[in-house]
């Protein structure tokens, strides 16, 4: 055995948690993130993302497997040929059969190296560093790092180093940090983490989440692993922002929406370049999938219980298509379990899901995929907003950085997240009565996929979109607006409300921009202000098509119209007790800026208002989408959610994917309309992946493009390639 070079953790300006290093009786200091401490902070002042010149896992192949502990059962993944990546959980989780006393980090990692695969070990759960004890009734719970033995933490380090520079081991993971976040702010204990808790508005809650996951950075980094870190509600981007390494999303278990969270992923990555990737949760209620409970005899292992293998499927092809450079899933047990008759292992339920799949994109592990979507939702770089109805369902508001109240803003966001993705928040009902596939675990798009970015994204990074919508307040600065005019002056279109234009109390002009000048909130009288009709008309005629989705009238509750002076741009709906306008359209280069001048686009009793609804969908929709999946003419079915990306692959090719994930309980027929310009040859249509037979037949026709009509098996998925 190579002699074990020693690791030493760097001291803080500020001492943090003193641990006794197993094995050793040496101490060592983890140090607590400060402000006046040498390590690099979040800031306050706005500044524009920059995107890394290479992710760290750019030059790796795609990451398949699960999680694995011990030689038993990461052999019988490589046997199995179910991918070239191995999850090692934290020391001393409650494994299948295996103990951690004869096999730990080390030994997994050395076999894992032997049998020619990736590998990646946690060693954190939580924020902070003292342990508290877990459960979601307890306010979630922190281990402490692991492993602080040097000998071991230069064992994994160096087991996977090659020739070529490229070490399989992929880094040390931090699971289940924004849960945590979320979790800990509840009642009183967020006093267990005073430090982190310590702020009174967004913008501080941003800083202080933010300087966290540095310090944890700095933690995995000085036991020389990249850093991967693990966000599962709303707050990838943070990830993203603080340069973490690797930002991995657990999804399914009780957490937020599929569709959701990839789009924060998409979004992160087209910001700031870094590597993410995917765990895949089986647990729901207390339980998961195990078809051999005599093999993993513990009291989670369910023949019955856990998440459907629909849903594994969904996630696995979904997370692929977007982009993601790790994919795994947590637990041995819902993937292998002993021949009666032969006694070796076999693939079930999960596992021969994650085979299959491994089987498909082995020959393309080294290709790159990248998505293809054209609208972005824009959201504040201070934005704290999370989602609902997690973990059993205890947890049943929205919350903002955990313990802010919920501002009018993020009521927004909720609310017109519904236009792209109804149904992604699951209710108090479907959780009880296990309706867990459709919708909340997931959901469809009935205007394609999309990414979240932030109000800090680069005017280089906006190129790639045709569409920005803006939800949730905005703090508009100067570089925020320049980089949105320079998005719409190329031929983007951009929705927004007027409130999104405000800085520091004030609106923010720039007549130029909008084609109208807000007035000032100075002797304004507010009852002009409310309407007392609830009608909205729209004023366009039959002959444009901006915003054929919109009818010609909408009813509503009482609202708030912003008063103000049109000047350039088009009134193109207004209310009809005062005639003032509620939407205007400026156009400006080769785009167009869509503003609503109500407050929020919600109504007075903090409602969506439909109007604003389908102008969104109008908008997206008249941009001449590339690719556009829509329900069948007959027997079609909407109940699915679609994604777009190009595979460039390591011989020079390159291909257009479309994939649809269908939902439904029953067969349906969707349509693809492929736009003109694409000119995509019909002959090189290829669907890869279907529900089998009496689902592999393609309907092809020409008429300004090429449409695409294919079947849907109930709770499967079909993949599309098309060489280019």
């Amino acid at each position: 055995m190579k002699k074990s070079k020693k690791i030493l953790f760097p001291m803080a300006a500020v001492l943090g948690t003193s641990f006794i290093l197993a094995g050793c009786g040496e101490t060592v200091k983890v140090p607590e993130f400060s402000p006046s401490s040498d390590y690099a902070s979040a800031v306050a002042e706005f500044k524009e993302a920059t995107r890394r010149e290479k992710g760290v896992l750019d030059d790796y192949p795609l990451l398949v497997g699960g999680m694995a502990h011990g030689k038993e059962f990461i052999g019988a993944f490589a046997d199995l040929k179910m991918g070239n990546f191995v999850w090692i959980p934290k020391q001393g989780y409650s494994l299948g059969n295996t103990d951690w006393k004869n096999e730990d980090y080390a030994t997994d990692a050395e076999y894992a190296v032997s049998r020619g695969m990736y590998y990646m070990a946690s060693h954190a759960r939580g924020l902070g560093d003292a342990f508290k004890k877990g459960g979601f009734t307890a306010g979630g719970d922190t281990h402490a790092v692991t492993p602080r033995d040097p000998e071991i933490i230069d064992r994994v380090v160096s087991a996977g180093a090659d020739e070529g520079g490229r070490n399989r081991f992929v880094g040390w993971h931090a699971e289940e940090l924004d849960a945590d976040l979320v979790q800990n702010a509840r009642l009183a204990f967020g006093a267990r983490l005073p430090k982190i808790y310590d702020f009174t508005d967004e913008l501080g809650g941003r800083i202080s989440y933010e300087n966290e996951l540095i310090r944890l950075q700095k933690i995995a980094n000085d036991m020389k692993g990249n850093f991967i870190s693990n966000q599962l509600v709303t707050h990838h981007l943070n990830a993203f922002r603080a340069n973490n390494d690797v930002v991995i999303a657990e999804l399914m278990e009780h957490g937020v929406n599929t569709e959701l969270q990839l789009a924060y992923l998409r979004g992160g990555r087209n910001m700031f370049g870094n590597s993410w990737g995917v765990w895949i949760s089986p647990w729901y209620f207390g339980e998961v999938p195990a078809a051999d409970t005599g093999l993993f005899a513990n009291e989670y292992a369910s023949l019955t219980g856990g998440h459907k293998t629909a849903s594994y499927r969904h996630a696995v092809y979904e997370s692929y298509v977007s982009g993601a450079q790790i994919i795994t899933n947590q637990e041995t047990e819902p993937l292998i379990a002993r021949d009666l008759i032969t006694g070796e292992y076999k693939d079930v339920l999960w596992g021969t899901e994650l085979k299959n799949f491994w089987e498909y994109v082995e020959k393309y592990q080294n290709s790159k995929v990248e998505s293809a979507n054209k609208t972005a939702v824009m959201i504040d770089r201070d934005n704290g907003w999370e989602v609902a109805r997690l973990w059993q369902n205890w947890y049943t508001q929205d919350t903002n950085w955990g313990k802010l109240a919920q501002t009018t803003g993020n009521n927004m966001l909720a609310q017109y997240l519904n236009v792209l993705l109804p149904g992604y928040g699951r209710t108090v009902q479907q959780v009880q009565n296990r309706t867990d596939l459709y919708p909340g675990y997931f959901a469809s798009t009935p205007l394609g996929s999309f990414d979240m970015v932030a109000s800090d994204a680069s005017a280089e990074s906006l190129e790639k979109y045709d569409n920005v919508v803006m939800l949730g307040e905005i703090k508009m600065n100067d570089t925020l607006n320049g980089n949105l005019k320079k998005f719409v002056r190329g031929g983007g279109n951009l929705v927004m409300t007027a409130y999104q234009s405000m800085a520091n109390g004030t609106f923010y002009e720039d007549p130029e921009f909008y084609g109208y000048t807000f007035q000032d909130f100075k002797g304004m009288n507010y009852s002009d202000r409310l309407t007392y009709s609830t009608t909205i008309r729209k004023l366009i005629s039959s002959q444009d098509t901006s915003l054929n989705y919109v009818q010609d009238t909408y009813t509503s509750e009482q609202f708030w119209a912003l008063l103000g002076v049109v000047g350039t741009a088009d009134v193109l709906a207004v209310e009809s007790s005062k005639n003032q306008p509620v939407l205007v359209a400026n156009e400006y280069g080769r785009g167009k800026v869509y503003l609503g001048l109500t407050e929020w686009m919600m109504d007075e009793k903090g409602n969506m208002m439909d109007f604003y609804a389908d102008t969104i969908r109008s908008v997206i929709l008249n941009s001449s989408p590339d690719v556009y999946a829509h329900a069948s003419a007959v027997d079609g079915t909407g109940d699915f959610s679609y994604q777009v990306s190009y595979r460039m692959n390591a011989d020079g090719t390159r291909q257009m994917l479309v994939l649809l994930s269908h939902y439904g309980t029953k067969d349906g027929y969707a349509t693809i309309d492929f736009n003109e310009f694409l000119d995509i040859d019909k002959d090189k249509i290829v669907l890869e992946i279907s529900g089998g037979e009496g689902y592999n037949q393609l309907e092809i026709k020409e008429s300004n493009g090429l449409n695409v009509t294919l079947k849907l098996k109930a709770e499967d998925l079909a993949l599309l390639s098309i060489d280019l």
